[in-house]
């Protein structure tokens, strides 16, 4: 993976090393492990191990319903992965299906830190963080917030999982932010009449 080193304004220098000093102190079957890392000619280039099956992301826009026990298999592989980053102090803040990643076997892996907060589960943070499809509303109401902004995020992801549709979609942002605040998220019914079989 390349990083910039941050003129372009796009990446954080810093944020990507931050990202890997977390990576060197995780060890979790759910989690992308860090294999290596080095700095060259300005860029941050992080080796992590390779998931083949792609992210979850990939999965859903292919309007592919994955079975019911598959996607108890991700609900639960994610919240486990979850459970030892806040049991280890650490906030992913940008949980999303573009985050959660697929190995060879089939195994669920939370990836991307870059957004990840240290420190206590019980400490409130301030920082304006996440995606705003799976932000929690205390980061829209610039409130603060604890490791439970994590658990919302999964639970827009599992809505996804269920509907192939985002529990929270517009593109207004002001829209948006008001759906999330307000909770208004379309009701669930099944089996959605826009979903396939699964082919995975």
């Amino acid at each position: 993976m390349t990083v910039s080193d941050g003129h372009d304004g796009r990446f954080d220098k810093n944020q990507k090393m931050k990202e890997v000093a977390i990576l060197c102190k995780l060890n979790h079957r759910n989690l992308i492990k860090l294999h290596d890392y080095f700095v060259e000619d300005g860029n941050i280039y992080i080796i992590t191990e390779y998931c083949m099956k792609g992210d979850l992301s990939q999965y859903m826009s292919t309007a592919i319903c994955l079975p019911k026990h598959r996607i108890w298999k991700i609900i639960i592989e994610v919240t486990l992965a979850l459970a030892y980053l806040h049991q280890s102090g650490i906030i992913h803040c940008d949980l999303k299906p573009q985050n959660i990643f697929i190995s060879g076997e089939s195994r669920v892996k939370v990836g991307d830190l870059s957004s990840a907060i240290m420190g206590s589960s019980k400490n409130h943070f301030s920082l304006n963080c996440g995606t705003p499809c799976y932000t929690a509303p205390e980061i829209y109401n610039k409130e603060s917030y604890d490791s439970k902004v994590d658990i919302w995020s999964l639970g827009c992801i599992i809505y996804e999982l269920c509907t192939n549709r985002r529990a929270f979609d517009s593109t207004s942002f002001e829209t948006l932010k008001a759906k999330v605040t307000e909770g208004k998220a379309p009701l669930i019914t099944f089996p959605p009449a826009n979903l396939k079989m699964s082919l995975y």
